[in-house]
């Protein structure tokens, strides 16, 4: 069973929400406070995080950065900043996605589970039986990507890039259609894992920090006008 920690400093919406999950077959820690939350950052700690910005305490981004420094577990904003600045930096400090408040527990449900699937934590993923290389300037001419979709790891040149759920199904997504070109909108229905809707800058801000980690922005390339095509070449 997934264990989910909420921080939240609303009573009212932090009980709403914490029952959702329940009813989603979720396991529950509920926190007000930022400072609360840090110490549930051991090696058994939560599977995803869904947090506040404004809350007592350390805020929801400085929780984040903590949560970041140890691990790339999965984390949800829920706040009722919904300006643009607030949005990326929220996404730019590593969450897998950004609601903003008045929203539908039922939708937030939705989110973390497709979450979660990305992340292989609901027990749904087909693990597939070999890594993949990819080289950019073709084979033997560049630095090496490893892509092993049954570990859920990533390395370059061998050494360890560390995704989150969120980067690491971006990754595939893009790659797994290379040389083709993944609209926005199809990239965020497919790796994202809910509608189209959701603004692209969204996409976007996963997209930056995902070429961040690679360390070259040519692995995923922009098609103006369009959307993203991996630039890796398959090597043997």
């Amino acid at each position: 069973m997934p264990r989910i920690l909420i921080l939240e400093d609303d009573t009212a919406i932090r009980e709403a929400v914490a029952e959702y999950l329940r009813l989603a077959d979720h396991e529950v820690v509920e926190c007000g406070s930022g400072d609360e939350v840090l110490q549930h950052l051991g090696a058994q700690g939560p599977d995803l995080f869904v947090l506040d910005v404004a809350v007592p305490g350390r805020s929801g981004f400085s929780v984040a950065k903590a949560i970041r420094s140890r691990s790339q577990v999965p984390i949800v904003f829920l706040t009722a900043r919904d300006d643009e600045t607030s949005r990326i930096t929220g996404l730019e400090l590593g969450a897998d996605d950004y609601v903003t408040k008045p929203f539908s527990p039922r939708e937030l449900v939705l989110r973390v589970n497709a979450i979660l699937r990305r992340a292989g934590g609901d027990g749904t993923q087909t693990p597939e039986t070999s890594a993949r290389r990819y080289a950019l300037g073709g084979a033997g001419d560049g630095p090496v990507l490893t892509v092993d979709p049954e570990r859920h790891t990533v390395s370059l040149d061998g050494t360890p890039v560390h995704l989150t759920a969120t980067e690491w199904r971006l990754l595939e997504v893009i790659a797994a259609r290379a040389p083709g070109v993944v609209a926005r909108d199809v990239l965020i229905e497919d790796a994202l894992g809910y509608d189209a809707t959701v603004e692209t800058r969204s996409a976007d801000a996963h997209i930056k920090n995902l070429r961040a980690k690679l360390g070259d922005h040519r692995w995923v390339e922009t098609v103006r006008g369009f959307g993203y095509r991996f630039g890796g070449t398959a090597t043997s």
